[in-house]
């Protein structure tokens, strides 16, 4: 007897131990299996599936309404849950309870008898558990997470829960965003946007995805990309023209000018656009949708200079009505439309050619505003009939006016004055230049040999002479370069100077009256 006792005992302490090991076993299961066997079923569940627990034990949550006669109440539940002869009450301001009981039909009801009750964590404790357990990347951990809460704040009308549930979405969604950038497809990360969209995604988390996909896009298919500000794409203006329509269709007011002074992305954008859109507020994430759509429109246009009937001006004008903040690329493209234009030379009109001209300027080239206009005149001037002397003035005001070039312009009144000698325009012109008939040509002073300029000299002094009148000196000469004059009681003097070469300096006296003045020296200083 004290034998079968004592191996009782023996057999009872290997029996507890064997339990001990067992808990311990279980105790170290991930804690992941672990959480799994003891979340319980909210009541609502059970209601929705009753067949799945009935005519057995079972343990679910519910949140407490109120108790009457021992029947008790559970928040926005139809079942009646009833509390057995020495079952625990809730405790008072418990709301969140678990209840064990077998559960059975009742008329056309569910009953709990509950035989065991306790208080459970709330449904936003149970949420900060299992998050806090779900790996970020843990896409469908936390899609199931979101669809929890979602479930729980549509049975209770919680908006805590309701929010959590879009929290988890959010994450859920950005884990699934992630793992599409990773495999580099756009497409795919297009659909996601989409079904984002259709789910009930944030507007603006949408435009975000979509924004990022597509900046995806305006990578090479052919694997060959570019950064964002490298050298242009493989891809045709076509093309180009596709991936800017998919912007302007998907992204809000991709396709609508500028309205300055608004916001405008900086350089940061380009580098990192994704990045910087996440960071942005709504008016500069508008402005990024033109500024991505805008490339997209720059890199088709590039393109199109590919191809072998690419029209430089065509293509400049259409694009400075796009995209018109793009001024540094404009301004190359003009350049481009510009020297298009030019190579026509000499077949420009006069005003085409000072159009061109005035562009050139405006862009700070100069030097190709001279080149245009050097080939132009010459062009003209090899056109010029033997005898036009009006087209040879024409010509040399032109040559004055565009290029600056006087002696060319000289060398054309001459040749308009040896075929037309008393041609008005011609003389005038001539003398404004310098240009004199000397010794019976026109000619420039510079141009003189010492002999010649000597001679010139004498024949000068001897035109003009004491009592000629003005008209004499200007008619014979031509009006002075500058007028010095003094004040007498007699009259006025008046100087008359001609820078020359030769300088000539005429003097004349005008009376007091006024009237026309008389030459009362000629002096050569």
């Amino acid at each position: 007897m004290t034998r079968w006792k004592k191996g009782t005992r023996a057999g009872l302490w290997v029996y507890v131990a064997l339990a001990v090991l067992t808990f311990a076993g279980a105790v170290a299961l991930p804690l992941r299996e672990v959480r799994a066997e003891i979340e319980y079923p909210d009541v609502h569940e059970v209601e929705a599936d009753p067949a799945a627990y009935l005519g057995r034990t079972v343990s679910l949550v519910g949140r407490f309404d109120s108790l009457a006669n021992g029947h008790m109440r559970l928040v926005n539940a139809d079942m009646d849950v009833v509390l057995a002869a020495g079952a625990r009450r809730p405790p008072g301001g418990v709301v969140h309870l678990r209840m064990t009981g077998r559960l059975r039909r009742e008329g056309d009801g569910l009953r709990l008898d509950v035989t065991y009750l306790t208080t459970a964590p709330s449904e936003a404790e149970t949420f900060a558990t299992r998050r806090q357990e779900t790996a970020d990347d843990d896409v469908d951990a936390l899609y199931a997470l979101s669809r929890w809460a979602r479930q729980r704040g549509d049975w209770y009308n919680d908006r805590q829960l309701q929010r959590l549930s879009a929290q988890a979405f959010r994450e859920a969604f950005r884990a699934e965003e992630n793992r599409i950038v990773v495999d580099d497809d756009a497409g795919a990360l297009l659909a996601h946007a989409d079904r984002g969209q259709q789910l009930g995604l944030e507007a603006s988390e949408v435009n975000r995805l979509r924004h990022r996909a597509l900046w995806m896009l305006m990578r090479d298919d052919r694997g060959q990309t570019d950064g964002l500000n490298g050298a242009r794409l493989s891809r045709s203006e076509a093309e180009w023209q596709q991936v800017a329509a998919q912007i302007a269709e998907l992204l809000p007011g991709a396709d609508e000018p500028p309205a300055p002074p608004g916001p405008q992305p900086e350089a940061a954008y380009w580098n990192d656009p994704a990045g910087s859109y996440e960071a942005a507020d709504g008016p500069m994430r508008r402005a990024m949708h033109r500024a991505l759509w805008s490339e997209a429109m720059v890199r088709g246009y590039d393109a199109s200079r590919n191809s072998d009937d690419h029209d430089a001006v065509a293509l400049w004008e259409e694009a400075r009505t796009m995209v018109p903040e793009r001024v540094e690329w404009l301004n190359e493209r003009e350049l481009e439309a510009l020297d298009a234009r030019a190579a026509r030379g000499g077949e420009l009109s006069r005003n085409e050619l000072e159009e061109i001209r005035a562009s050139y300027a405006s862009l700070g080239r100069e030097d190709r505003a001279d080149d245009v206009t050097r080939v132009w005149l010459k062009t003209q001037r090899d056109a010029l009939a033997a005898g036009d002397a009006d087209g040879r003035v024409r010509l040399a005001e032109a040559y004055r006016a565009l290029s600056g070039d006087d002696r060319s312009a000289g060398a054309l009144y001459v040749e308009a004055l040896a075929i037309a000698p008393n041609l008005p325009a011609a003389r005038r012109g001539a003398n404004e230049l310098g240009y004199r008939k000397i010794l019976g040509r026109w000619r420039h002073p510079d141009e003189l040999t010492e002999a010649e300029r000597a001679e010139w000299e004498r024949e000068q002094q001897g035109r003009i002479e004491p009592g000629d009148r003005e008209r004499d000196v200007v008619r014979r000469f031509r009006r002075p370069d500058r007028v010095a004059r003094t004040v007498t009681s007699s009259g006025l003097l008046e100087k008359w100077i001609y820078e020359g070469p030769p300088r000539l300096e005429i003097f004349l006296r005008r009376g007091a009256s006024g009237g026309e003045a008389v030459v009362t020296a000629v002096a050569t200083p």
